[in-house]
């Protein structure tokens, strides 16, 4: 697939800069992790926006790049809140995000 292509099928957005940092979230980690969040099927969302640029596919993998995922996002939103003004702290959200996290999936002991 050429590059002209695969903008056309995936968008520009899909790799523009949405928070910069040490490692840059863009708005298709935003999506997988919203979805996420929202209890639909983890393993579909990695698939529609993760899977171009990862290597594996299984569960444990997906869960813990979500909860990479999420920490990396809190963490960017805990270093924008400190820089605003006082009516537009975002922490409330923040604090919700963690709160309403998933739980992590418990495998069985052997």
């Amino acid at each position: 697939m050429s590059a002209s292509t695969e903008r056309q099928v995936f968008g520009k957005g899909s790799k523009e800069r949405v928070i910069q940092g040490a490692r840059v979230l863009g708005a298709h980690h935003f999506a997988f992790v919203r979805e996420s969040l929202l209890g639909l099927d983890l393993a579909e969302a990695f698939h529609r926006y993760l899977a171009r640029s990862e290597t594996t596919t299984d569960v444990r993998h997906v869960q813990n790049r979500r909860d990479e995922l999420l920490k990396h996002i809190i963490e960017a939103g805990r270093q924008l809140d400190s820089r605003l003004e006082p009516r537009a702290k975002i922490m409330p959200l923040l604090e919700s995000l963690i709160r309403d996290a998933p739980a992590r999936l418990v495998l069985p002991a052997l």
